[in-house]
């Protein structure tokens, strides 16, 4: 949380750390999946629920953008507030490597190295793309905003919306053929 709140992303303070315990700032009572199951279901979606899933996925960029992957990325695990989303629940989080830069990832490639982080950041989408759909009447439309608006905002968008097809293609065979 503290390289995630260093990179801008809006984590909640955390005071102390006990054993089994953590003190932290109350960052609200009202996850996005609540708030989004407020909202009414209809398709098209409510431009509210767009507004809440666009500001969704720029926390989720900016989480991606300080080289964390979350490991645990569902609506549940998101507050909603009406000036921010607030992400929680990084128990499952790992840093990755930093984005090496489009000549270094390619030399990087090219010698061999395995650059792990696109992967990791298509299997947290996916992770969420799950969940959304697990969860929300209007699933598919809501995952839609989501890859989109990564797509279109992220530096490392089109790789990792590429990436996340093919992680979406494993998903389905795992799913097919156990």
């Amino acid at each position: 949380m503290v390289r995630c709140r260093r990179g801008g992303v809006r984590c909640p303070v955390i005071y102390d750390v006990g054993e089994d315990w953590i003190v932290m700032e109350d960052v609200g009572r009202v996850s996005v999946k609540d708030y989004l199951k407020s909202l009414p279901q209809t398709s098209p979606l409510p431009s509210s629920a767009i507004t809440c899933l666009l500001s969704l996925t720029n926390s989720i960029i900016s989480i991606h953008s300080s080289s964390c992957i979350h490991g645990d990325l569902t609506t549940s695990n998101f507050m909603y507030n009406p000036t921010s989303i607030i992400p929680l629940d990084f128990g499952l989080s790992t840093i990755c490597a930093p984005n090496m830069g489009e000549k270094k990832r390619k030399n990087n490639e090219m010698n061999g190295g395995n650059n792990n982080r696109i992967e990791s950041f298509a299997v947290d989408l996916y992770v969420l793309e799950r969940s959304i759909i697990s969860t929300h009447e209007n699933g598919e439309e809501m995952v839609k905003v989501i890859v989109n608006e990564y797509k279109e905002k992220s530096r490392e968008g089109d790789r990792v919306v590429q990436k996340l097809g093919e992680v979406r293609a494993r998903g389905r065979k795992r799913e097919c053929f156990g």
